[in-house]
């Protein structure tokens, strides 16, 4: 089971104005964004709202591999929880994730983040925002940039009061092409 925003066609979700958006329990429920070729350009907009992933299937942000570039911003006090997932930004080859958590009380929970896994992969943390890589009771929490050979990662985390948190550990460029900011 999935949750899927741009599957064949480009899609966009926006969760605004104090709305929560749940997904599914079942276990490997996925929530993706961009998952085929003519998904190009697919985004999510969490402003001001919560998106709260409950299944433990992957979140992927940019995940085909014929050029798909993809979007998730959380801006504006806006979280999004996935706290049994593991998020992958730009996970295939050719594919292009890129990743804004911005302003003061925005704040992306994941149990493991690969940032240009095999594609190439963006993230910027600002202007007060928080990233949490640390699944509660998990061995994971890592957070990879660039973690394959053919991967590229950049990750800014940029203003004050901006903050990433990691679990377990952090690796930038154990083999891809990694830009941190």
């Amino acid at each position: 089971m999935a949750f899927v925003t741009g599957n064949g066609r480009r899609g966009t979700l926006e969760v605004t104005d104090s709305a929560t958006l749940n997904t599914s329990t079942v276990t490997n429920a996925e929530f993706l964004i961009g998952n085929s070729t003519s998904s190009d350009n697919s985004s999510v907009l969490v402003d001001n709202a919560s998106i709260v992933h409950n299944g433990t299937g992957r979140v992927a942000v940019g995940d085909d591999s014929n050029g798909v570039a993809s979007s998730l911003t959380i801006q504006n006090g806006g979280t999004f929880t996935a706290n049994n997932s593991v998020m992958l930004v730009a996970d295939q080859a050719g594919s292009t994730g890129n990743l804004v958590v911005d302003g003061e009380g925005s704040t992306l929970t994941v149990g493991r983040m690969l940032m240009g896994d095999n594609g190439a992969g963006t993230a910027t943390i600002s202007g007060g925002a928080d990233l949490i890589v640390n699944a509660p009771g998990s061995q994971i929490g890592n957070l990879e940039v660039s973690a394959f050979g053919g991967g590229s990662g950049t990750m800014t985390v940029t203003g004050p009061g901006s903050t990433v948190t990691v679990g377990s550990w952090l690796s930038v460029g154990d083999e891809g092409r990694p830009t941190g900011h």
